[in-house]
């Protein structure tokens, strides 16, 4: 009942703003879609879908990613494949829509597309240099490797400091 609720209150604050872009508001009600379709409640999924489309707000920020999960959770693998063929996030400035383009390969299991797109979300080449000294006390150069594992701690070099 409080989601309901808390979902209710949302909706009534993006319509009183209708006239003011923003990409949020769009997001925010496709995130309540998208939960509406997990409860098995497609028709109030539908109707936020639509909420969003009346509000004419479109081409305001990334939405591709709530609407390829909001797909993936309906189980229409054929509009999931037709979108990841049609469109790739914009680099890891839209995590989310990285996030989605990944659950999108994992729902349609290719594999190779996955292996593919994943190392580079992962980070650095372990190999790879990272230029100048620590941020933190000046020390040497690191890998990238030790830079993720320092990210909590401080270098050997910096704690007797």
């Amino acid at each position: 009942m409080q989601l309901a609720l808390s979902m209710l209150n949302q909706e009534y604050r993006i319509c009183d703003n209708a006239d003011t872009p923003c990409a949020l508001e769009n997001l925010a009600l496709l995130t309540c879609a998208h939960a509406h379709v997990h409860l098995a409640e497609d028709v109030e999924a539908r109707r936020l879908e639509k909420l969003v489309a009346d509000l004419g707000k479109q081409g305001h920020g990334p939405r591709a990613g709530i609407d390829l999960e909001i797909l993936i959770a309906r189980g229409d693998m054929t509009r999931v494949e037709q979108t990841l063929d049609a469109w790739s996030p914009a680099g890891l400035n839209d995590v989310e829509g990285l996030i989605a383009r990944l659950d999108g390969l994992v729902a349609l299991e290719r594999r190779a597309d996955i292996e593919s797109d994943a190392p580079a979300l992962v980070g650095p080449d372990p190999d790879d240099t990272i230029d100048g000294p620590h941020p933190s006390c000046g020390s040497a150069p690191r890998t990238a490797t030790s830079s993720i594992s320092h990210r909590r701690t401080r270098p050997r070099s910096c704690r007797s400091r």
